[in-house]
């Protein structure tokens, strides 16, 4: 690697109010921010801003994190290195950068490959997919390489190289420290026999959807209703208004069940941070999702030490109450098991849990490594061009 060399890092800062909560892209761009500053040789990662406002909304959590936010115009002779991350890097940034004898690298979070066949199939949106900039290297992480590797390659025409899944609890900590005198962070026994359960599945596309965590609960519910205090479907709201999703939900016995109190049983709400509605509405998280097997709302409620059942098969055996793909009734055989065996084995989750977060953080030694590595190929690479 080029000692000494300067990486610009995209973020979109948007105008008006924004949350660090609206997907995991910000969250991705500062835990990459904060990796590449450990990495040998670098000497400085700029946050370069590609958004529509100037200064960050209060919402992005970015204070106290240091970050002094550039446009491109202003630093473009300073990059060594140009990653676009939480904003599109414009065809034009990147000719400049390879003029200079730099590199540019596209960073992809998210399973493009079918956000994309979506796109084009529903004529979705005004964006360009591809705007004709061209990377010297594609990062991903290991959940996206089945379902993008080929198409990214074939597309972009540029490798694609797999690096670590990285994260840490910064944010959480933030969220949690604003929290209201009383309120918890962290897997409490409840008294009762009874759990409440969450999904946090964003409902947008069809990687991550509530329906296969919806019917396993319904399950549970019909045969040991006992076991169910609620389900709370966050991100759930807008489902509620279209007649092909009350016409599923309408199947399950949960959602036409009463509580004591004549409140439903399972109950559909907006968008909240997890933390939040974890700490004052839920026991246990439930999950799901298609060639999405890493996320970020994962880490955080393992970091509360909640239970959570989960059909990825990238997390560690160990890790959570696994449930294989689209089956439905092995997902409530985990639910199940998440309910009635937990607490009998807390002390053995926390630890494997605590365990599995260090090796996913942003400055562990092996993720710092795999990225300098990474950077040593695609500026060895340029510099041979």
């Amino acid at each position: 690697m080029r000692q000494g060399i300067t990486i610009g890092l995209t973020y979109y800062l948007h105008k008006g109010e924004r949350s660090i909560w609206a997907n995991g892209g910000h969250q991705n761009a500062v835990f990459l921010h904060r990796l590449l500053e450990r990495c040998p040789g670098v000497a400085r990662v700029i946050p370069v801003n590609g958004g529509d406002g100037e200064t960050a909304p209060a919402g992005m959590m970015f204070d106290g994190l240091g970050l002094k936010f550039q446009r491109f115009e202003a630093v473009k002779d300073e990059l060594d290195v140009y990653i676009e991350c939480a904003a599109q890097i414009p065809s034009w940034h990147a000719d400049h950068i390879h003029a200079r004898g730099g590199s540019v690298i596209g960073y992809r979070f998210g399973n493009h490959f079918v956000l994309d066949a979506e796109k084009l199939i529903q004529n979705k949106g005004n964006q360009h997919i591809f705007n004709g900039t061209q990377f010297d290297a594609i990062w991903t992480n290991p959940q996206h390489m089945a379902t993008n590797a080929s198409y990214w390659e074939a597309v972009y025409r540029a490798p694609v190289v797999c690096l670590p899944h990285i994260w840490d609890p910064l944010f959480v900590d933030k969220c949690v420290a604003e929290f209201r005198s009383g309120e918890f962070y962290g897997y409490r026994p409840p008294h009762a026999t009874k759990r409440r359960i969450a999904v946090y599945e964003p409902n947008i596309d069809v990687v991550k959807l509530a329906h296969i965590p919806m019917i396993a609960t319904d399950l549970v519910y019909r045969d040991r209703p006992e076991l169910i205090d609620c389900l709370e479907v966050t991100n759930g709201i807008q489902l509620c208004e279209q007649d092909t999703f009350k016409s599923f939900a309408s199947k399950l016995e949960i959602n036409r069940a009463v509580r004591p109190d004549g409140g439903h049983v399972c109950r559909f709400h907006g968008r909240y941070n997890i933390p939040w509605f974890q700490a004052t509405h839920a026991d246990i998280m439930l999950a799901w999702q298609w060639e999405n097997a890493l996320n970020y709302a994962y880490y955080e409620a393992l970091y509360g030490h909640y239970p959570l059942v989960h059909n990825s098969d990238l997390l560690p055996d160990g890790i959570g109450y696994r449930y294989h793909g689209f089956d439905a009734h092995d997902g409530a055989r985990a639910l199940r098991d998440a309910i009635t065996k937990h607490d009998k084995r807390r002390a053995e989750y926390d630890a494997e849990t605590d365990a599995f977060l260090a090796t996913v953080h942003s400055d562990a030694p092996a993720n710092v490594r795999a990225h300098a590595s990474a950077l040593d190929e695609v500026t060895a690479r340029r510099m041979a061009a």
